[in-house]
């Protein structure tokens, strides 16, 4: 399984770099790395446009999203992926995979010493399935193993 965790943790980096990416140089310190999406009027109507958010509440605009197709459905999709929710769940995840470690180590380390064994390998069983299921969001990667399928 150290084949899977490597190809995750690196996907994790780049999931972590492409959304600290997105939050680019903001044009005020303090970017929460939270959009919103919103509309401004315009005389020739409404404009849809994703807002970037600091912690004092100011707002930069990070998308305009008046020629696209569905733009509330889009925008409310974009703005609820926004940067700082990557980031979380970049570290949920890395924690997953820490914690996936940790047992993988202590089983090892025990096997055949414990009282309940069947115990412990279902447990590591059920930590490979959560694995194989963080690495299927993957599935579309050229590194993506076939037999990582949950």
């Amino acid at each position: 399984m150290s084949e899977i965790v490597e190809f995750l943790r690196a996907r994790l980096d780049e999931d972590e770099q492409v959304a600290r990416a997105a939050l680019g140089r903001a044009a005020f310190f303090g970017n929460t790395g939270e959009w919103i999406a919103d509309q401004v009027r315009d005389p020739n109507g409404p404009i849809p446009l994703i807002f970037a958010l600091s912690g004092a509440g100011a707002r930069t605009q990070v998308a305009d999203l008046s020629h696209a197709h569905d733009p509330d459905e889009r925008g409310t999709h974009i703005a609820r992926h926004d940067p700082a929710r990557v980031l979380r769940e970049v570290e949920a995840k890395r924690r997953i995979i820490e914690r996936y470690e940790a047992d993988r180590a202590d089983f090892q380390r025990h096997d055949g010493y414990q009282r309940n064994a069947a115990m412990s390998a279902a447990r590591m069983e059920i930590s490979e399935q959560a694995l194989r299921a963080l690495a299927a969001a993957y599935s579309d990667h050229s590194e993506y193993q076939p037999h990582w399928k949950p």
